[in-house]
């Protein structure tokens, strides 16, 4: 049992100091733009869609961009669950986070969907055209050209890009 820890005003001053000394540890390389800053300055919504154009979260979808951003890398937020209606934006949230840590943060992800369909018509209607907005064709690993081979870097159900 862990006992209620009390802190004076001089503490949280200590403490406020030492926490922004260590962010000065950071590289410059480490992205600057949360998430949705990210979404709104590089995607764009192609023709076809309700809002075709550059992504305007705060015009038209505020009520996703602290969700957004609470995917990011440094982020505190661990596990975050959302009541939410039907067809409000969420698959785009999800594009857009997926695009950031394709660029930013190369690693793992998986993008569960109900069937197998439904995954093959997002992937080329979605995500496909998201790829090329954001001008990521370049990180999708090139496919294989050798008919020996079964492994291929873009493919319907799997993409493969540099840094994984």
């Amino acid at each position: 049992m862990k006992a209620i820890e009390f802190y004076s005003p001089d503490d949280l001053v200590e403490l406020k100091n030492w926490w922004n000394s260590q962010i000065k540890i950071i590289p410059d390389s480490f992205p600057t733009l949360s998430i949705a800053e990210h979404a709104q300055k590089y995607r764009i919504m192609p023709p076809g869609t309700p809002r075709p154009g550059p992504l305007d979260l705060k015009g038209y979808t505020p009520y996703l961009i602290e969700p957004m951003n609470n995917m990011s890398p440094f982020s505190y937020v661990q596990h975050e669950v959302v009541m939410k209606g039907a067809q409000i934006g969420f698959t785009l949230l999800l594009e857009c986070v997926l695009l950031y840590y394709m660029g930013y943060d190369p690693s793992d992800i998986m993008f569960v969907s109900a069937t197998a369909d439904l995954i093959e018509r997002w992937g080329s209607r979605r995500l496909e055209p998201a790829i090329d907005s954001y001008g990521y064709r370049d990180l999708i690993k090139p496919v294989s050209d050798t008919k020996n081979t079964r492994k291929t870097g873009d493919r319907v159900f799997s993409k493969e890009f540099f840094g994984c």
